[in-house]
């Protein structure tokens, strides 16, 4: 549907110039035009428009106060006044008002380019708020993995966390076996309403999707905004699943491969972003410490074991010789 505009003016046919501008210059757009207050109300409450061009001078209510209501009701929606005349006090005071802009009727032919600094504007402030929610993420679950829990709730929780702030269907980390020929499924996390597969992927063949590693090898990460751009064997392993989208990571142990992680979305065809690719390859990074540190530690304590078992081994012996010595003398 695109950008949805609505547009409140009494005057049908200021109203068509107005679509006549947007026709002219926006292809990705629908307008619905309305000429009272009650009628304006009602198309904000149930079909949410993306962005308002409001008449100053209404019979029954001015621009102002309908910037007031819209503000106060609906602070997202896009607010541009235009006016048949105004005076450079009224353009200030609706500015800070926080109208996104002010135009005269005479000068509609601005009009689409007012609305494309807007989306522009927004579009910058949309992707300053995401960068601050990753990295925000990226923070927390740094902090899982220093924290004192089992590795499993760390590698859980952390899964959620990346899931939750992409809001994506479904979390999931896969490591190799037997020598590289198989793949498990040790970790996942699915929004809710999305169906678990970690209990079907615990024997995963790579033979069975001969194509995987050789794409993930030559790019690195496998980014399909439509499986059905990968080749056959994936679609193959992806349908059965109901994935319509996957963007997958490698893991690397040590510059080992040993695995990967990924995003699957099942709800609809998803064009992945460069800022969702680079929180998902950081999270691979940090995965791969945390892992190498956990081997690390479980090395250490099954060396530790060992070596006590040694010990307890030697002062047995000591024990049994003593206790024969004695007997002796």
């Amino acid at each position: 549907m695109g950008l949805k505009i609505l547009i409140l003016e009494d005057s049908e046919y200021d109203a068509e110039l107005i679509r006549y501008e947007l026709n002219k210059s926006l292809t990705d757009h629908t307008c619905k035009t309305v000429h009272q207050f009650v009628d304006y109300k009602d198309e904000l409450e149930h079909w949410q428009p993306d962005m308002i061009l409001c008449d100053y001078n209404l019979p029954e209510i001015t621009g102002d106060e309908v910037l007031e209501y819209t503000r106060s009701h609906y602070p997202e929606v896009s607010f541009i006044t235009i006016s048949g005349s105004i005076t450079p006090e009224m353009e200030v005071a609706l500015l800070k008002a926080q109208a996104n802009d002010v135009l005269t009727k005479n000068s509609i032919s601005r009009l689409p380019y007012s609305i494309q600094r807007i989306l522009l504007d927004q579009k910058r402030k949309q992707d300053l708020e995401e960068q601050a929610r990753f990295q925000t993420t990226l923070s927390e679950i740094s902090l899982i993995f220093n924290s004192l829990e089992k590795f499993d709730v760390k590698v859980n929780k952390a899964i959620e966390l990346l899931g939750e702030v992409v809001d994506v269907s479904r979390v999931y980390v896969f490591e190799d076996f037997a020598k590289g020929t198989k793949c498990k499924n040790t970790y996942e996390w699915c929004a809710p309403g999305i169906e678990h597969q970690i209990n079907n992927l615990q024997e995963l063949q790579y033979s069975s999707i001969p194509s995987f590693k050789p794409l993930l090898d030559e790019n690195l990460t496998i980014d399909a905004n439509d499986i059905s751009d990968l080749p056959q064997d994936l679609i193959d392993e992806f349908e059965p699943q109901s994935i319509k989208a996957v963007l997958i990571f490698p893991i690397f142990l040590k510059q080992k491969y040993i695995g990967f992680i990924g995003f699957d979305e099942t709800k609809f065809h998803r064009e992945w972003k460069e800022s969702e690719k680079k929180l998902l390859n950081t999270f691979c990074s940090i995965f791969s410490n945390a892992l190498s540190e956990e081997k690390g530690k479980q090395k250490l304590i099954r060396s530790n074991k060992q070596l006590q078992f040694l010990v307890d081994e030697k002062e047995t012996l000591v024990q049994e010789v003593h206790h024969r010595v004695k007997n002796n003398l």
